[in-house]
C-alpha cells in the first residue's frame, strides 16, 4: 500500500493546443476546487487569448478566470510539475519529453472551437462549455480524492 501523501500538494500542469478553453478552465476548477491540495498551471502548444466563454461558464460556479493568460509550454514550466495532464489529442501527441519524476495522463476532454465562433448561439454553446466545465471538475476532484489517499506516481 502506498503511504498517504501529508502536506506535499501535487503541481499539475494542464496542457491544450491554443491554452484558451478547456486548459485555463482546469487551472481554475484545480486552483479553486484543488482543497490545498493542487497547485495548477496551464499552457498550450501555441498561445492565443483566453476564451471570454469560457470564463463566463466558470464565474457561474464562482471560478474566477480573469487573472489567466495563455502560455506556451515551455522546459521550466514541464520541470516544476509533478502530472502533466493533456486534454486534446494534439497537446498528447506533440507534448515535449517530460523530465524524469514527471507524470503523464491524458483526459480527452470535447473540443469546444467550433462553439467559440461568435455568430454561435448563447443557448447552442453556453450548454456545451458547461458540460465541458463540469466534466473537468468532476476530474478534478477524482484527482484531489487519488491524491489524498495514496502516494501519487
Amino acid at each position: 500500500m502506498s503511504p498517504v501523501v501529508e502536506d506535499k500538494p501535487l503541481r499539475v500542469l494542464f496542457m491544450c493546443g491554443l491554452n484558451s478553453t478547456r486548459s485555463q478552465m482546469a487551472e481554475g476548477l484545480a486552483r479553486t476546487f484543488g482543497g490545498g491540495r493542487l497547485v495548477a498551471g496551464s499552457a498550450g502548444l501555441q498561445a492565443t487569448a483566453v476564451d471570454p466563454r469560457a470564463v463566463a461558464v466558470a464565474a457561474e460556479i464562482g471560478v474566477d478566470l480573469s487573472s489567466q493568460w495563455s502560455k506556451v509550454v515551455d522546459d521550466e514550466m514541464l520541470a516544476r510539475a509533478d502530472l502533466v495532464i493533456t486534454l486534446c489529442d494534439p497537446a498528447r501527441d506533440s507534448c515535449p519529453v517530460l523530465p524524469p519524476g514527471v507524470a503523464k495522463r491524458h483526459w480527452p476532454i470535447t473540443s469546444l472551437d467550433e462553439l467559440s465562433k461568435p455568430e454561435v448561439p448563447e443557448d447552442v454553446w453556453r450548454p456545451a462549455y458547461r458540460a465541458v466545465r463540469d466534466d473537468l471538475q468532476a476530474r478534478i476532484h477524482g484527482l484531489v480524492q487519488e491524491h489524498a489517499h495514496e502516494e501519487f506516481q
